[in-house]
């Protein structure tokens, strides 16, 4: 557990550290507090979710150990299929983040900010009114 904290706190000063090289005219990573991020595993890895503070919005950055993915899923079963709307670079952490904590929200767009960050907009149906 220790390493996967030091793993998250190494993602979140990446995050912060690769906002200097952002070019986006989109979302910027300065939007997102250090150290707000969640760690989402998936089946060969994992990402580390940031929710934006005040939008409808998901700052996603892979784990470094993304990289051996190819080689974990051909040992594995096939992957159950995710339903990915944006084919923009780990939506699957976004996907998997809305499933864990707002499982009635799904991904709407998403841009590739920079090599190691994407920033996912999702929407959730609106609350019935009461009377």
């Amino acid at each position: 557990m220790a390493y996967l904290n030091r793993v998250g706190m190494l993602m979140t000063l990446a995050l912060w550290l690769a906002a200097c090289a952002s070019s986006s005219t989109g979302g910027s990573l300065w939007d997102y507090k250090p150290g707000s991020g969640v760690t989402v595993k998936t089946r060969c890895g994992g990402y580390l979710v940031a929710l934006h503070p005040s939008a409808l919005k998901l700052m996603v950055t892979p784990y470094a150990g993304n990289i051996a993915r190819p080689i974990c899923e051909s040992f594995k079963n096939p992957p159950k299929p995710i339903p990915l709307v944006t084919g923009v670079a780990y939506e699957e952490g976004a996907y998997e983040y809305l499933a864990a904590n707002r499982p009635n929200c799904r991904v709407v767009a998403g841009e590739r900010l920079t090599p190691l960050h994407s920033e996912f907009t999702f929407a959730c149906p609106a609350a019935p009114k009461t009377k």
